[in-house]
């Protein structure tokens, strides 16, 4: 619902104009901030910045203004509900003080006594910063809207292609592009950015370092992108010979012994991306998208083909060496599955508001 006291804008718009407003701010403060008889004004000006880019945020986060939808506290209310409120509050917290970082980035490019370099050791933090808190923001809106939780579909997908060039392969499921955990995603890429920019600081201090660097950072992204084009490699079954190939490995069904549930997000009432990893002890696993945010991603055919597997296979709960008899191999493997577990959730995948049979963090 859109309301004209406002101008006629929705909440999302009229918040993205007041972002846009407060980092124009904080851009000017860092201008003022330079010039000594006007830094008192920027110091004034920079605290009206802030709050409006909290107020702004918190404006994107309302799907109307008569409705703001801002999940309740208190302990007795479901995990997903106080999940959510607090990213809401972390991501807002987070982003409130991006125009201050810009007026200071605007600052020491307008005192013009930092060199590029280490102009760039201080830009690409920042923007890592600001990028972690549009995350957290991302991740709060996950399940928060209705509409969206109604259009995930448990409708299965139409019949793919039943084989490959003829030769008794068939894909399970759909690609797994973007698949990765962004639980895992955000760390990776945090640190990857910090070492890069360590090893720049290191290397600045030697002949060539600028082109050994940039050599060392090339040969880095060509690894990571070899990587993660290895990691999509989907699972292929053939039903004759009896076999499931991934990432060019092959393994017998009955040579099948670990299955694990991976969930993103973890929490109820979310829509989540369900992916199944089956193999054997090593920690090279094949992987099956059963639901992508919410919807089902097998076909019928390629349900009944994935739980014949699982009826072939040998899967079992891992056991530490310290409990044979497998007592805590619940608690100490918290996302591996029994066979039965593993035949159920293919059958059917749980929802947004249901149960998970793996530990999920509350």
């Amino acid at each position: 619902m859109k309301s004209f006291s406002h101008g006629g804008l929705s909440p999302r718009i009229a918040g993205a104009l007041l972002i846009v407003v407060s980092v124009g701010g904080g851009i000017g403060a860092g201008w003022l901030i330079a010039r000594a008889p006007w830094s008192i004004l920027a110091v004034g000006l920079l605290t009206l910045t802030t709050i409006g880019m909290a107020v702004g945020v918190l404006w994107t986060l309302r799907p109307g203004w008569a409705d703001n939808t801002w999940p309740p506290a208190g302990r007795d209310l479901p995990a997903d509900v106080r999940l959510r409120r607090g990213l809401r509050v972390l991501g807002i917290v987070l982003l409130a003080p991006i125009p201050v970082i810009v007026a200071l980035l605007v600052w020491v490019v307008v005192e013009g006594t930092t060199p590029g370099k280490e102009m760039l050791l201080i830009a690409l933090p920042a923007a890592v910063y600001g990028g972690v808190g549009v995350w957290v923001l991302r991740r709060s809106r996950v399940g928060s809207d209705g509409a969206m939780r109604s259009a995930a579909s448990d409708q299965r997908p139409p019949e793919r292609a039943s084989g490959r060039d003829g030769d008794g392969w068939r894909v399970l499921g759909g690609p797994l592009k973007g698949t990765f955990l962004t639980s895992a995603m955000v760390p990776l890429v945090v640190l990857g950015m910090f070492t890069t920019l360590q090893l720049l600081m290191l290397l600045d201090e030697i002949a060539w370092g600028g082109l050994i660097w940039g050599g060392v950072v090339a040969v880095g992204l060509v690894g990571w992108l070899l990587f993660v084009r290895r990691h999509q490699a989907p699972v292929e079954a053939n039903e004759r010979e009896q076999l499931i190939r991934f990432r060019g490995r092959n393994l017998r069904w009955s040579a099948i012994t670990r299955a694990e549930l991976s969930a993103d997000p973890p929490s109820r009432g979310a829509l989540r991306t369900l992916i199944l990893s089956v193999g054997d002890d090593s920690t090279h696993r094949g992987r099956v998208v059963l639901r992508r945010k919410g919807n089902l991603e097998l076909s019928d055919a390629e349900t009944e083909l994935l739980l014949r597997i699982i009826d072939a296979s040998a899967i079992e709960l891992p056991r530490d060496k310290d409990d044979p008899r497998g007592r805590f191999s619940r608690q100490l493997y918290p996302h591996s599955l029994t066979k039965d577990d593993a035949s159920r959730l293919v059958a059917h995948p749980p929802g947004a508001d249901d149960d998970l049979p793996i530990t999920t963090p509350v």
